[in-house]
């Protein structure tokens, strides 16, 4: 049975994406299925992963309102494109201490510092005898002030 959350979740994708939900509800079916395995495979950690929504969550309350709720995760990773006014949201909730992020090709170089976040770029965190480490960036594609890399930097 679906809880309440995930059904937000899922209206809300189903409201952003209308033609192409099945990864939506893959991933739904996932995290209700498999959370006891994934806890497993993750040394015992349950780990929340959130990436690329490019400003989406500065537009509704699904994601704050399931974080609020959803109160059994260890750490957050954030893997990039999340703009400033999402990371003032999601700090509202979740104590920077409990999150490591990545830069993506469309953030400034300074987004994270300024929540207090730790950039694990380039850097080692251990959290409950978990190691993480972390390389930011995408391919350089054009000019700009992004975190993005030549090959050879890479």
């Amino acid at each position: 049975m679906m809880n309440q959350n995930l059904k937000a979740f899922l209206k809300k994708a189903k409201k952003l994406n209308p033609f192409d939900v099945k990864p939506y509800e893959e991933m739904v079916c996932l995290c209700e299925e498999n959370a006891q395995k994934a806890c497993i495979k993750t040394f015992g950690l349950r780990l929340v992963v959130i990436s690329d929504t490019h400003g989406d969550l500065a537009f509704g309350d699904v994601f704050l309102d399931f974080m609020k709720q959803v109160r059994r995760y260890d750490f957050v990773i954030i893997l990039g494109d999340i703009y400033a006014e999402e990371l003032m949201k999601i700090t509202e909730i979740i104590p920077a201490e409990r999150i490591v992020a990545l830069r993506g090709n469309h953030d400034r170089f300074d987004v994270y510092d300024r929540f207090g976040i730790q950039n694990l770029n380039g850097r080692t965190c251990t959290y409950k005898n978990v190691r993480f480490a972390g390389i930011e960036g995408s391919f350089r594609y054009k000019n700009e002030s992004f975190p993005s890399f030549t090959q050879y930097e890479i």
